[in-house]
């Protein structure tokens, strides 16, 4: 059964706000989940994550996109003067082109409307393979630190649940990439180091909660 997953990701819920009543005006599924913490907790400095998560079917991520990005390009004709993005530099303003993921669809909107104005447009094309090298990019396998599988083990032989959750995140830990597909974080080395830690950590756990039985 298919699920949804992370579409998008924002601070906090008003951010979602106008990206929800547009999926919503196009009978487009969603899911929000908000994880946000106390506002208190913000000012400390304890919550500077995006924690709001917008969810989507994957089959839905390319249409939904589409309809943000329209939506978008109709708001960045109202857009002040003043808005923070005319005081970037051209490669900063490339550089959310190119990342469209990680930012909103009216930044990304207007970047290529300013460029446009300083002789810098964004053909279609180009704009095609910028997003290809970025989902190329993001597929990229990460290389797992030494040390911290020398932890898991250690955690899994002393029966640790932690070491079964770093094993798992090695083993089965995937990247969701802005077309909605996902892909193995770490190369087939550290997702192996992963599945022998789960194991150790899921036998030795075993172990102990049975030895626990029989010597009470």
């Amino acid at each position: 059964m298919n699920k949804t997953i992370i579409f998008k990701r924002y601070m906090d819920a008003g951010q979602a706000e106008n990206d929800v009543e547009v999926l919503k005006n196009h009978d487009i599924q969603f899911e929000i989940e908000d994880n946000s913490r106390p506002v208190q907790e913000i000012f400390l400095g304890m919550d500077t994550a995006p924690t709001v998560l917008l969810k989507l079917f994957q089959e839905d991520f390319l249409k939904a996109n589409e309809l943000l990005l329209s939506k978008a390009n109709d708001d960045i004709a109202s857009a002040e003067s003043d808005y923070y993005l005319y005081s970037f530099e051209d490669d900063e303003l490339l550089e959310i082109v190119a990342e469209q993921d990680s930012w909103s669809a009216f930044d990304v909107q207007l970047s290529k409307k300013i460029l446009s104005g300083r002789g810098i447009p964004i053909s279609t094309s180009l704009e095609k393979a910028m997003k290809e090298k970025r989902i190329k990019d993001l597929s990229k396998k990460e290389n797992n630190s030494s040390i911290w599988t020398t932890f898991g083990y250690i955690s899994a032989f002393l029966g640790g649940i932690l070491g079964i959750a770093i094993g798992l995140s090695l083993w089965k830990g995937k990247r969701i990439l802005p077309n909605g597909s996902k892909v193995f974080i770490y190369h087939d080395d550290d997702r192996l180091h992963g599945m022998y830690i789960t194991f150790i950590g899921i036998i030795m756990f075993l172990s102990l909660v049975i030895m626990q039985i029989f010597l009470y």
